[in-house]
């Protein structure tokens, strides 16, 4: 659960596209304030991302309890999940969110919406 937490919060806050997202990694992370992270978006081009505290606490738990706070794992995806994993993810907690409140969930969505 937690992994799609930080997944979904993360695509929310930051406005990452899925690429961006399966392509982060720990070491693109800024853990300490300013917290933000760095994108690798279309053509190369590389933004900062500012992220609020409760991302931030998100992201730590999950690196922490992944392993992936050592040196050595740094540079290693931070989610293994393809593009199509992402899609099925959120298709997922639409549809649970669509159950409880029909009127809130648009018809289409995608993780760009």
């Amino acid at each position: 659960g937690r992994r799609d937490l930080t997944m979904l919060s993360l695509l929310y806050n930051s406005g990452a596209r899925v690429q961006e997202l399966i392509d982060l990694t720990p070491d693109s992370i800024r853990m300490d304030k300013p917290y933000c992270i760095i994108l690798h978006g279309k053509g190369d081009k590389i933004r900062q991302v500012p992220l609020e505290n409760s991302i931030i606490n998100l992201i730590k738990c999950y690196v922490e309890e992944n392993g992936l706070a050592i040196k050595d794992k740094q540079s290693h995806p931070l989610f293994s999940i393809p593009d199509m994993g992402i899609t099925y993810l959120l298709k997922k907690y639409v549809g649970l969110a669509k159950a409880k409140f029909p009127n809130l969930i648009p018809e289409r969505i995608s993780p760009h919406c």
